[in-house]
């Protein structure tokens, strides 16, 4: 989570960023921070989509106790940090550590705090055509997808998720493209659903899986890589 350095400043607004943890146990002090940048009744919160449920938890007692009141925009993790360098949020919820360090080094954000975990676990089709079941080193898996050619669906939406991936494939030396490579520019939910209908590969946050797994054919084939 990242808070602005200045409301209302025209550099922009910082987020103190928060890409994972215990919700119950870490509410006060979020709510004394976010009291503190939002100086007035209604202002701007942009939330990572994949942990949208977060806002339902920490919303309400903080509009309760402190009379603000917030206004969610549920976006990728890209889009909400270039909105905060324009200055048009007040606090964001993002998971992206290098891009969140970098807002913060050029000075459009302040406070950067971490507030809930998640991990990335690549799931696919129970018939696992590029046998990648059961392995902990995610770029050995998305290797193996790329040699097979198996399908994989890829949010190429420079959110969090997009990010992490494209990060593993870099430091699997691969340019993914080609018939089996689709970039879909949608959010987590819908690129779940997607890659259920085809039988493909794609790499998620696991609490977004969590959320869909049971309207899913597809399962986790590989996880635990701490990377």
């Amino acid at each position: 989570m990242l808070f602005p350095d200045s409301v209302g400043s025209t550099k922009g607004n910082p987020h103190e960023v928060a890409p994972t943890c215990s919700i119950g146990h870490r509410i006060t002090p979020w709510h004394l921070r976010l009291g503190h940048y939002l100086d007035h009744p209604s202002r701007h919160y942009h939330q990572h989509r994949e942990i949208g449920s977060a806002g339902g938890v920490l919303l309400p007692p903080f509009e309760r106790d402190s009379g603000y009141r917030v206004h969610v925009i549920a976006v990728g993790t890209g889009k909400a940090l270039r909105l905060t360098r324009e200055g048009d949020v007040y606090v964001v919820l993002v998971h992206a550590r290098a891009d969140e360090d970098k807002l913060i080094a050029d000075g459009y954000g302040v406070h950067r705090r971490d507030v809930m975990y998640n991990d990335f676990v690549v799931i696919g089709p129970k018939s696992d055509p590029a046998g990648i079941r059961g392995l902990e080193d995610a770029v050995a898996a998305l290797s193996k997808i790329e040699t097979t050619a198996s399908l994989f669906v890829s949010r190429g939406d420079e959110s969090g998720t997009h990010k992490k991936e494209q990060a593993l494939w870099q430091q699997a030396k691969i340019t993914p493209a080609g018939p089996w490579y689709r970039e879909v520019g949608q959010g987590m939910g819908k690129i779940l659903l997607m890659a259920g209908e085809l039988d493909a590969y794609t790499l998620t946050d696991h609490g977004t899986w969590l959320a869909y797994r049971d309207r899913s054919p597809l399962e986790v084939l590989a996880e635990g890589d701490e990377r």
